[in-house]
């Protein structure tokens, strides 16, 4: 493009011009730090014409160079300067090499750390370095912008998904990357931002599903029902929910159950309705401080319960399972279906097995009498006791 020596500078041409170095000079040399700006904006810049920018006086010139450079050269220059607001421009830059992002992390400025470690392009040690280094006496704000970046590795998210602090919580819950294993350490949480995030995430385990399913916040209920692995038989809980929102999303589930096969309470001993639904901990029934004093333990549907407690309160116990009492009989109990009962738990079936045979004795003096199943004597010897 030939440039007429008399015709004024314009910022669009600026912005939009081609060519070689000597095209730019007149642009780059410009009193006006606008036609500057948008010259170290300029994609088609030539590295020659951008030498120049890097040390321009004016903030924003060299600002809106280290938000669009991609010359490696340029960006240490820039990592350098003397502005922070200008460095951490640059650490969000996704066009930033490694070397230039480890020069960064190494920055006195907290903002441009924080920049740094929400970088997808930022080296995976580095990340590894800030959740090792801020771990303790860090506010955990910074930890919670690398559980948000998108390239943080899976085993990192899992070791974030442990940390104190809601922030991080929700931003591994939030994070595409984030393995089950995080995701089953947050169902739980006390904050209904977490769970909610958790339910909408598509690696949430159908566990952890089934027991969010009861969850007391209605738009985590609603994220369940809306989740393609959603198990049936979550759904068929959610098909009776309160809310008319998840009644429809169940409704629209391609898992959905048959309306028949929705749970119903059935009448027991003689047309008697059951008691309303308790909560089922994953720990023997003995050992539970409240089991000995719930009424249900003494229901005529319960007459060898597994682990029959009081609804969790608390939040630690907010995943517990939530099962009818006639549904964990123990005697003429198969153990397919105990074992079905021990996958809900989230606990090994040995464990509950042993736990519902204490009980059994307790109450009875005598073993029960359990039909056989894969793995069942041998499971079973030895623990009677």
């Amino acid at each position: 493009m030939i440039r007429d020596s008399d015709e004024p500078l314009d910022w669009m041409q600026a912005a939009a011009l081609k060519g070689d170095a000597s095209e730019f000079l007149p642009y780059v040399a410009a009193d006006d730090p606008t036609i500057r700006a948008r010259v170290a904006g300029n994609s088609n810049a030539p590295l020659e014409a951008l030498r120049v920018l890097v040390r321009d006086p004016d903030v924003e010139v060299r600002r809106t160079l280290a938000r669009h450079c991609s010359y490696r050269e340029l960006l240490l220059r820039l990592a350098g300067d003397v502005d922070a607001e200008i460095r951490r421009t640059l650490a969000r830059n996704e066009a930033a090499p490694p070397d230039v992002l480890e020069v960064l992390a190494a920055d006195g400025d907290t903002s441009v750390l924080y920049a740094v470690a929400g970088n997808p392009k930022t080296p995976e040690t580095v990340l590894r370095r800030f959740v090792k280094d801020w771990s303790k006496g860090f506010p955990s704000s910074r930890l919670s912008q690398v559980a948000a970046n998108s390239s943080c590795p899976a085993d990192l998210l899992a070791v974030l998904a442990k940390s104190k602090g809601a922030e991080i919580a929700v931003a591994v819950a939030q994070n595409p990357r984030s393995p089950s294993e995080a995701l089953r350490a947050l169902y739980g949480h006390s904050v209904v931002d977490v769970r909610r995030a958790v339910a909408h995430h598509a690696a949430t385990p159908p566990l952890c599903l089934a027991r969010m399913a009861r969850d007391d916040d209605t738009y985590v209920r609603l994220a369940v029902a809306e989740h393609h692995d959603t198990p049936p038989d979550a759904l068929g809980v959610l098909a009776s929910d309160p809310n008319e929102m998840v009644r429809e999303a169940v409704a629209a589930h391609p898992n959905a159950p048959a309306a028949a096969d929705s749970p119903t309470a059935e009448p027991v001993d003689g047309g008697e309705q059951p008691s309303a639904p308790v909560a089922i901990a994953a720990v023997p029934a003995a050992d539970h401080p409240a089991a000995a004093d719930h009424p249900a333990a003494d229901h005529p549907a319960a007459s060898a319960p597994l682990t029959v407690v009081p609804a969790a309160s608390s939040s630690e116990e907010r995943g517990g399972a939530v099962l009818r009492v006639e549904e964990i009989r123990l005697d003429g109990a198969t153990f397919e279906m105990i074992e079905r009962l021990a996958a809900f738990l989230g606990v090994s079936t040995s464990d509950a097995v042993t736990a519902a045979v204490r009980r059994h004795l307790q109450e009875h003096g005598a073993a029960p009498r359990l039909p056989a199943g894969p793995g069942a004597s041998k499971r079973l010897r030895g623990r009677r006791g």
